[in-house]
């Protein structure tokens, strides 16, 4: 999905699997959303199928570097 150009069903799909998202105080994990009403994404739920090593960036690195 490129989020620049989404419909709002897409997005909206995305919000979906959301989770609410904690914040530390005082050593604890709280959740209050009349302080931030946050959400978050798992991995587990999101994925990226860039793979840095696939993109010969690596490579061209360390050859620049002389390693």
């Amino acid at each position: 999905m490129e989020l620049s150009n989404s419909r709002q069903e897409d997005l909206g799909k995305l919000s979906d699997v959301c989770q609410p998202a904690t914040f530390g105080v005082n050593k604890e994990d709280v959740y209050d959303e009349s302080y931030r009403k946050a959400e978050k994404l798992d991995i587990s739920n999101f994925a990226t199928s860039f793979d840095l090593n696939n993109t010969g960036l690596v490579d061209i690195v360390h050859d620049a570097l002389g390693l």
